[in-house]
């Protein structure tokens, strides 16, 4: 029984620490908003940053369609949805390797159908 009464003090004292606490950091909002108005904005901040991070290394490694062409036994590479040249060679190999070369961070798919 005296073990069921410290428990329950126990409890009553953290619940009534989490209410103090909780009470403290409103009455430190109150007595000082530009802080945390300041704070508020420099996390937005950041996840804006985050996510234009983000944004610009999923480009970076997308993947690309290549269109092709062979003009005078030369094979001429193509971005196919933006038009881009991005390499010529004898072979496709050669012009896919060279592409790659070129653009380290992006992936080359060829469709057969283009």
């Amino acid at each position: 029984m005296d073990f069921l009464l410290d428990f329950l003090l126990l409890a009553v004292v953290f619940w009534l620490g989490k209410k103090y606490q909780t009470w403290m950091f409103i009455a430190d909002i109150y007595r000082d908003p530009d802080h945390y108005l300041k704070l508020a904005q420099k996390v937005k901040d950041t996840k804006i940053e985050i996510e234009k991070e983000a944004s610009a290394e999923s480009q970076d490694t997308a993947e690309v369609e290549v269109r092709t062409e062979i003009v005078n036994g030369v094979i001429y590479c193509y971005d196919n949805t933006t038009g881009e040249f991005l390499a010529q060679a004898e072979s496709h190999l050669q012009a896919l390797n060279l592409a790659a070369n070129r653009y380290p961070h992006k992936r080359f798919r060829v469709n057969p159908k283009l």
